[in-house]
């Protein structure tokens, strides 16, 4: 969900230091006495950072990498490896073609990992609660 904010130079000032010191972006949104609220994800910790109008930077929250950390990639190269040698597998086999179950359930548990290990990563949204509007900053476009 898109959220509108608008940052003084002070404020753009400390946001774009968050933004280089966290891994991949962050997430922004205005609070109605113009400070920023900034959600980050760096290896694995989540924070909730205000912003204040002078620039000034305060952690309202933090949260310790969890198993998260290393549970997402696992699953994600997990699912990633299965789905890649099953499917070699398949394309090697001699049974004239015939896709058995001993490379076709594999690869589709492996496909679905792929899926799991990027829901399972760590990311600022998993701060954010239902229903908030928040502006991405910093994230790679899709």
């Amino acid at each position: 969900m898109r959220a509108e904010w608008t940052a003084t130079p002070a404020q753009q000032q400390t946001l774009d230091r968050l933004m280089a010191a966290h891994e991949g972006g962050v997430l922004v949104r205005a609070l109605p006495d113009g400070s920023l609220e900034v959600l980050t994800e760096r290896r694995g910790a989540l924070g909730r950072h205000v912003l204040g109008t002078d620039g000034s930077s305060v952690v309202v929250e933090s949260r310790p990498p969890n198993w998260r950390r290393w549970g997402g990639p696992l699953t994600w190269y997990l699912g990633l490896a299965m789905f890649v040698g099953f499917g070699i597998g398949l394309g090697v086999q001699d049974s004239g073609g015939d896709a058995t179950w001993w490379t076709i359930v594999p690869m589709f548990i492996g496909f679905t990992g792929l899926f799991a290990g990027l829901a399972l990563m760590p990311r600022p949204h998993q701060l954010a609660e239902r229903g908030e509007r928040w502006a991405e900053v910093g994230f790679p476009e899709e």
